[in-house]
């Protein structure tokens, strides 16, 4: 009898032993993840400096071409420390570099971005408080500035809700779980 005990509490600590490695790789990974992600995002933000923008046949306006990826902008949000490049369109492999515009135009007045919740994008966007302010400065020079009127969360699987409403600026990403989104809504202040 105590020798099944002792096998058995022995395979339970094995296995508690994997769990913690485990959790630890995964903690590893997603560190590297993030630090990899803001350095991508920073190469680009410096490249957009030097780039000249450009418009090609059908766009509204005008685009930063970067390794062949076209960037719509920069977003920055002061109070949380935070200037990135947004790519013009969104899927998951750009999602890991930079913000993605998910859907809309600041020309529409219904632009939405989307970007993983890394500590290094937007991590941090569930600290923005109504009144603060976020910036999008396009191609051509011009600078938007927005108030955010809410921060909401989304339940994760309710993508649509995204462009529900009636507002200028939104930008959302996935909460640590990823059941849930936050959701920052904006006001264009002119």
């Amino acid at each position: 009898m105590a020798g099944k005990r002792t096998r058995r509490g022995a395979a339970l600590l094995a296995f508690r032993v994997l769990l913690l490695a485990f959790a630890g790789g995964w903690f590893v990974h997603n560190l590297r993840e993030d630090a990899e992600a803001g350095r991508a995002a920073e190469d680009i933000l410096q490249r957009l400096e030097t780039e000249s923008p450009v418009t090609s046949e059908g766009d509204a306006a005008p685009l930063y071409v970067v390794d062949g990826e076209r960037y719509c902008g920069t977003v920055i949000i002061e109070s949380i420390g935070v200037t990135l490049p947004v790519c013009d369109g969104w899927d998951y492999a750009r999602l890991r570099k930079a913000p993605c515009r998910y859907s809309g135009s600041v020309e529409g007045g219904d632009i939405i971005i989307a970007a993983h919740n890394y500590k290094s994008h937007f991590g941090r966007l569930g600290e923005l408080q109504p009144g603060n302010t976020v910036r999008f400065a396009d191609p051509a020079g011009r600078e938007y500035r927005y108030r955010v009127a809410e921060v909401t969360l989304v339940d994760g699987t309710a993508v649509e809700d995204m462009k529900s409403g009636d507002w200028d600026f939104t930008l959302f990403t996935c909460t640590k779980g990823r059941e849930m989104r936050v959701a920052v809504r904006c006001i264009r202040e002119e």
